[in-house]
């Protein structure tokens, strides 16, 4: 057998290309195994930055979402505060919260945060359903997207191009609405946009721009009478004069409309007439940390401030006109006494200037609530008086 041989036992060592260098085996082999620890312990030093990292991150998710927490049982506080101390005055003119309208605070709903059990079946079937739903039409997501908020919508935006695309219509909507919000000085009108704001939130990040009406509900300074007499009916094309018949039942419509708003009016008195819309407007503009424009203006003709069941039977007298400024009856800026409270200076059936006190206080209404709310919420808001005015036909 040709080549060399080598014995186990008789100890014969390798010649020629074949002889290996021993220690510098043991050297490489000590190498690598150094190079080895090395790369464990920057492996093991990586590992324990990530955790470092995810516990930073999630004391500062835990640490933000307390201080959201915080933040909104202090403005929540102040609600209920406000809402109970309006629901004692209200109790002394023998009236309920629930006279203000259709009562928005019964709207509250908790957020709840869902178990792992929960978490763990909510993800098996929204797996399963995934893919039948990603395949719906662009026309169903659109239905779809009508009952979502805008963080929902926002979210399923980066599902996949697909489904962004299929969304995006809806979303923009929804953001544009964002910029047309009309806020009315009642309770039930400011309490339901406060609280809408308080259930999503990317909602209150988002809007730039408000309405406020600057007249409330009010009684006529004389009579009802007299302000109808002084309102300009408006025909349209073709309109026939009403018969007896019909001037009978326009009457009892416009006295059952009369009647409604009297209560309404009464019960939503106190609202703007004791400082109360200043200190709830101001709440409502402490949420909005990018509000840049408010607008203001007064109601246009024909058009009411919505809670009470007037404006509906109006619809029916045989003159309706949707134009005609029945808003004059109703509606009107209020004035009270900032240091008492309330109503301590009015104008009598003769034209004289009664006072209720000696010591009157500053006349204060719309503008000066509203000029009052900017400075306690801090906003910095521009304001925008508007001036449109609609013609009549």
């Amino acid at each position: 057998m040709s080549g060399t041989s080598t014995s186990l036992f008789a100890g014969d060592a390798l010649s020629g290309p074949e002889k290996i260098d021993l220690a510098s085996v043991v050297q490489a082999t000590d190498q690598a195994l150094r190079v080895s620890d090395n790369a464990r312990k920057i492996a093991d030093q990586a590992q324990s930055v990530a955790r470092v990292e995810k516990i930073i991150a999630m004391n500062a998710k835990k640490a933000l979402h307390a201080a959201k927490v915080a933040l909104n049982a202090l403005v929540g506080t102040h609600l209920e505060a406000f809402i109970a101390k309006l629901g004692e005055d209200l109790k002394k003119r023998g009236l309920t919260i629930e006279d203000l309208g259709i009562n928005p605070c019964t709207w509250f709903a908790t957020k709840l945060i869902p178990s792992d059990d929960e978490k763990a079946d909510d993800t098996a079937n929204a797996t399963a359903a995934a893919e039948g739903i990603l395949r719906l039409p662009f026309e169903v997501f659109a239905e779809i997207g009508d009952y979502l908020s805008v963080t929902d919508l926002n979210e399923m935006r980066f599902v996949n191009k697909r489904i962004k695309e299929a969304v995006s219509f809806t979303y923009g909507k929804k953001i544009s609405v964002t910029e047309n919000v009309v806020i009315f000085p009642t309770f039930a009108s400011v309490a339901a946009f406060f609280i809408g704001v308080g259930l999503d939130d990317a909602y209150p990040e988002r809007i730039r721009t408000i309405t406020l009406i600057g007249e409330g509900p009010a009684a006529p300074e004389f009579s009802y009478r007299h302000s109808w007499d002084h309102v300009r009916i408006l025909k349209l094309p073709g309109m026939p004069e009403p018969t007896e018949e019909q001037w009978y039942e326009d009457a009892k419509i416009v006295e059952f409309a009369n009647d409604e708003h009297e209560h309404w009016s009464r019960a939503n008195h106190s609202f703007c007439h004791t400082g109360a819309y200043r200190t709830m407007l101001s709440l409502v503009l402490a949420k909005l940390p990018n509000l840049k424009t408010i607008r203001t203006r007064k109601l246009y003709p024909g058009e009411h401030i919505p809670g009470w069941a007037g404006p509906q039977a109006l619809k029916k007298v045989s003159f309706y006109h949707p134009r005609t400024a029945v808003n004059e009856v109703y509606y009107a800026d209020w004035n009270y006494d900032e240091k008492h409270k309330r109503v301590t200076m009015w104008t009598d059936e003769y034209g004289e200037v009664m006072e209720e006190v000696d010591d009157v206080g500053p006349q204060v209404g719309f503008k000066e609530d509203l000029a009052a709310a900017m400075a306690l919420s801090g906003t910095q808001a521009q304001v925008f008086e508007m001036h449109k005015e609609l013609e009549l036909v």
